[in-house]
C-alpha cells in the first residue's frame, strides 16, 4: 500500500509539471514515464493530452520536433522547433510536453495573423475570397478568421447604411455560392473539409445578416447583433512584441473571452443554432 501511494504521489508530481497528464489514466502516465529514452513511443499518447495533435514529426536522429499532426492528416509547422535532447528536455517528456503546448499557441497565434494579413493583402490586389480559400492555410484558423473578418464587416455594415448592409448581404450570397462551387470539383480531402465546415458557417452568418435587415438594425450595440458570437482582433497586437497577449477575442452579449489558440485539426462544424452558440 506504501508502495502505491508513493508512486500516485510520483505521478502527482508530474502532472503538477504538466497538468494535461491530467486527461491520461494512471497506467498511460506510467507508460508515458517509462519511455523518457525514445521521444518517439510518446507518440500514440499525444491525443490523450492534446485535442488536435494525433502525432508529431520529428528528425532523423528523433531530436527535433518540427511539425505537429492531426488525425486528419494536417499538418502545421511549428514557429520555434523543439530539441527534445536539450539538457532541459532530456529524459523529462513533461518539459518538452510543456515546451510543445506553448510552441502549439505560439504557431496558431502567429499562422492566424499571416492568414488574416493575407486576406486583406489578396483583396488590396484584386483577388478573391476564395482565391484565400484556397491558399491551403490549416481548417481551423480559416474558419476563426473568417468570422472575424465577418463580424468587422457586419459592424461596419450596419452602422453605414440600409443600402451598406443589403450590398454585404449579397456579397455573402456570392461568396457562399463560391464555395459551394468549388466543393463539387476535384479537391483535396483536407479542403473539402475546411470548406463543408465553411459552408455551415457562411449559411448561418447570411441568416444572422438577412435577420438584421429585417429588423432594420442600425447601431452595434443593438440585442439582434450582440446575441451573435463575434470575434474581435487587436490590431495592435505584434508577433515581435507582444506574442504573449492574446490577440483575439470572443464576444457574445456582455461576456467576452480570449481565444484559446488550442489546435483542433481540421474537423467538421454542427449546424449552429442557439443552442450549440451557447
Amino acid at each position: 500500500a506504501d508502495i502505491i501511494f508513493k508512486l500516485l504521489e510520483y505521478l502527482n508530481v508530474k502532472r503538477d509539471l504538466f497538468p494535461r497528464f491530467y486527461f491520461v489514466s494512471d497506467e498511460d502516465l506510467m507508460k508515458i514515464l517509462a519511455q523518457t529514452k525514445d521521444p518517439t513511443l510518446i507518440q500514440q499518447h499525444l491525443s490523450k493530452c492534446f485535442e488536435g495533435i494525433n502525432r508529431v514529426t520529428f528528425d532523423d536522429k528523433n531530436e527535433i520536433i518540427s511539425q505537429m499532426i492531426s488525425s486528419e492528416d494536417e499538418v502545421v509547422d511549428l514557429v520555434d522547433p523543439i530539441n527534445v535532447n536539450e539538457e532541459i528536455c532530456k529524459g523529462k517528456v513533461e518539459v518538452w510536453l510543456k515546451f510543445l503546448s506553448d510552441d502549439m499557441v505560439k504557431t496558431m497565434k502567429v499562422i492566424s495573423n499571416n492568414c488574416r494579413n493575407d486576406y486583406f493583402e489578396k483583396l488590396k490586389n484584386g483577388k478573391k475570397r476564395l482565391d484565400w480559400l484556397l491558399t491551403n492555410w490549416p481548417g481551423q484558423i480559416v474558419q476563426t478568421i473568417d468570422q472575424e473578418i465577418w463580424t468587422k464587416e457586419v459592424e461596419k455594415s450596419i452602422v453605414a447604411s440600409e443600402e451598406e448592409i443589403n450590398e454585404y448581404y449579397n456579397e455573402l450570397q456570392n461568396n457562399l455560392k463560391d464555395v459551394v462551387d468549388i466543393i463539387r470539383t476535384d479537391i483535396s480531402k483536407s479542403l473539402s473539409i475546411t470548406l463543408s465546415a465553411l459552408i455551415i458557417i457562411s449559411v448561418h452568418n447570411k441568416e444572422v445578416v438577412e435577420n438584421l435587415i429585417k429588423k432594420k438594425i442600425t447601431e452595434v450595440s443593438e440585442f439582434e447583433w450582440i446575441a451573435n458570437m463575434r470575434y474581435e482582433w487587436d490590431n495592435t497586437w505584434n508577433t515581435g512584441k507582444n506574442i504573449d497577449k492574446c490577440p483575439l477575442k470572443v464576444k457574445m452579449v456582455t461576456s467576452e473571452l480570449n481565444y484559446g489558440f488550442e489546435y483542433l485539426g481540421n474537423v467538421s462544424r454542427l449546424v449552429i443554432t442557439p443552442m450549440t452558440d451557447r
